[in-house]
C-alpha cells in the first residue's frame, strides 16, 4: 500500500514514517512511504494517489484542515489521518470524513489503532465482488462492489453505472439488490440502487453522487428507508 505523509516539522515526519515502517514489517505489510513538507510539494509532485494520507493540521500557508476540505471539495475519497496536538479540531475533522486522529508524538501503539482502522476501510472498499451474468445466467465477470456509483433498471436489464463506465446485465433491480452488500447499498426509487459510500449530498427528494455522477430521485415510498439507511451507514464510517 502508499502512503503519503504531509507534516512541515522533518522530526514529527521521520519519527511518523520509521513508527509506519515498524508497523509494516512486524505486520508483513508491504508499504511504501513518502513524505512532503507541505501540501504545494505534494500537489507539485504529481504523484499517484496514496491509499491513505497522514496529514499534520498545524501548517505554515495551508493548514491541513484546509487541505483536506480541498481534497473532499474535489470528490477525492483518499482515506485521511490526522496528525496533530490540535484536540480541538477533533470534532471539524468528521466533516472532511477523517479516518482516525493520532496525537503528537506519535505511538506504535497509536500508529497500530490508526493502520487497523485504516485497512479495515480499504478492504470494505475492494473486497467485494459481484459477479455480472449473461441471459444464460453464466457468470461473465466479477465488478468491484466499490466500484459502482448506483444500479439503474431499464426495462429487462439492469445499468451498473461505475467509476469505469456502464455495464449492462439481463436481470432485474431485486436480484442486484440481493447480491449486493446490503449495509452499503440501498434503493432510492424504484429504478435506482444507490452506492451510500458515494452520496454527496442529499436535498429533499433528490440525492446528488459524488464526482457528478448523477443527481436521483428519492421517491415518496422510498424516503423514509432511504433516509434511515444512509443515516445508519454514515453513522457506522464513524
Amino acid at each position: 500500500m502508499k502512503i503519503v505523509i504531509i507534516e512541515d516539522s522533518a522530526e514529527d515526519a521521520k519519527l511518523l514514517k520509521q513508527t509506519l515502517e515498524e508497523y509494516a514489517k512486524k505486520n508483513g505489510q508491504k508499504m511504501s512511504v513518502a513524505s512532503y513538507p507541505c501540501p504545494g510539494d505534494y500537489l507539485k509532485a504529481g504523484i499517484e494517489k496514496p491509499d491513505a494520507l497522514f496529514l499534520d493540521i498545524d501548517m505554515p500557508g495551508m493548514s491541513g484542515m484546509e487541505f483536506a476540505k480541498k481534497i473532499r471539495a474535489e470528490n477525492d475519497e483518499t482515506i485521511i489521518v490526522f496528525v496533530t496536538n490540535m484536540v480541538q479540531y477533533a470534532l471539524d475533522g468528521y466533516s472532511v470524513d477523517v479516518t482516525d486522529f493520532l496525537l503528537k508524538p506519535v505511538t506504535y501503539a497509536g500508529v497500530e489503532r490508526g493502520m487497523k482502522k485504516v485497512l479495515s476501510r480499504l478492504g470494505k472498499r475492494k473486497a467485494f465482488l459481484v459477479p455480472i451474468s449473461d441471459v444464460t445466467g453464466k457468470t461473465l465477470k466479477y465488478l468491484s462492489a466499490a466500484d459502482i456509483q448506483y444500479v439503474e433498471s431499464s426495462g429487462h436489464k439492469v445499468i451498473y453505472h461505475t467509476i469505469n463506465g456502464d455495464i449492462t446485465e439481463w436481470s432485474r433491480l431485486q436480484n442486484v439488490e440481493e447480491k449486493l452488500p446490503a449495509d452499503s447499498f440501498a434503493r432510492s426509487h424504484v429504478s435506482f440502487l444507490i452506492n451510500l459510500d458515494k452520496v454527496k449530498s442529499l436535498d429533499g427528494d433528490t440525492v446528488t453522487l459524488k464526482d457528478g455522477a448523477a443527481n436521483l430521485p428519492v421517491s415518496r415510498s422510498q424516503k423514509k428507508n432511504f433516509y434511515a439507511r444512509l443515516a445508519k451507514y454514515l453513522g457506522e464510517k464513524r
